[in-house]
């Protein structure tokens, strides 16, 4: 197993390198190492028995697939194949998912919110005093905001449109940041390898509209870190939507999917009617996507892990 250890201050003898810098290049080292090879860099593991969970696959289709249809397979090797018609080679199917039934290790530490993700940030290289909790609400309201105090800081009022309940909100304190992939389910199906910086990097990221949306209060709580096969919005014209973007999550920071979790979306898929020749991403949008985490590999380079 691979691993990447932040080294321990070695004093002052030779030449240092600072600390910053050396932060960033273990943010960039993890990444790197999470993505294009998906090995662990953690020593936080312990082994666990055989058990079963699926990858989504990183390789495009082959040209010449008409994207047609979408089959799922058993359960011991589901592969579903779905592109719209005519993307080939130049998209990735959200349905095409390789069966692991392998001894693995599994994080030895309990999840912990503040310890593992951190929390809200303030990126101290910008010129504004919001967090991200504040940033997407603003990103997200469709009017104008209004702060707190006459500070630009804490978002008072706005209009939100929620797609979990349907229903429009206009004061913030009915609006919740809800990671898309929860904190919890995202450490336990993989983050629990990455270092606290990229960790914190997930906990934040803006890069994609998805990752982190605005919600009601309340749905978001009684979603919690519950996967599709055990929670799915109340509002049932956004539930196809709803897992696809999931998968979206999952495919671009690597996430495992469990075994109920995989049935329990082949289920919804077919509950719902959802179009299974809309479950792809163009790999040229899934690259970007990885291009721009490696480029913010930086953004909680200022925190110290607790």
């Amino acid at each position: 197993m691979l691993q990447i250890n932040t080294p321990k201050n070695s004093g002052t003898q030779g030449s240092e390198i600072p600390r910053l810098a050396l932060t960033i290049a273990l943010c960039f080292q993890s990444l790197t190492f999470i993505f294009a090879t998906g090995l662990s860099i953690s020593a936080m593991g312990v082994q666990k028995p055989q058990t079963e969970f699926f990858l989504i696959n990183e390789t495009p289709l082959q040209p010449g697939h008409n994207g047609s249809s979408a089959q799922f397979a058993s359960p011991q090797s589901m592969v579903a194949q779905s592109l719209t018609q005519g993307l080939g080679s130049k998209a990735l199917s959200l349905l095409n998912w390789t069966f692991f039934k392998q001894t693995r290790a599994v994080a030895f530490q309990d999840y912990d919110r503040r310890k593992h993700f951190g929390t809200w940030i303030n990126e101290p290289d910008d010129d504004n005093c919001q967090n991200t909790r504040a940033k997407v609400l603003v990103r997200d309201s469709v009017t104008k905001v209004t702060f707190k105090q006459g500070k630009k800081c804490e978002v008072d009022r706005g209009t939100w449109k929620d797609p979990y309940t349907r229903n429009v909100y206009y004061s913030s304190a009915d609006i919740q940041i809800d990671h898309f992939v929860p904190l919890k389910n995202a450490y336990q199906s993989g983050a629990w390898k990455w270092n606290f910086y990229t960790r914190c990097l997930y906990a934040n990221y803006m890069g994609n509209p998805i990752h982190l949306i605005s919600v009601q209060g309340k749905a978001n709580m009684a979603k919690s870190d519950k996967s599709p096969d055990q929670w799915l919005p109340p509002n049932p014209a956004y539930r196809c939507e709803y897992l696809r973007n999931w998968l979206i999550v999952k495919l671009i920071w690597r996430l495992e999917l469990t075994a109920g979790e995989s049935e329990g979306i082949k289920k919804a898929l077919a509950q719902h009617n959802c179009p299974l020749t809309g479950y792809s991403i163009h790999i040229s949008d899934f690259q970007n996507q990885r291009n721009l985490i490696q480029a913010s590999a930086q953004q909680c380079a200022h925190l110290k892990p607790q």
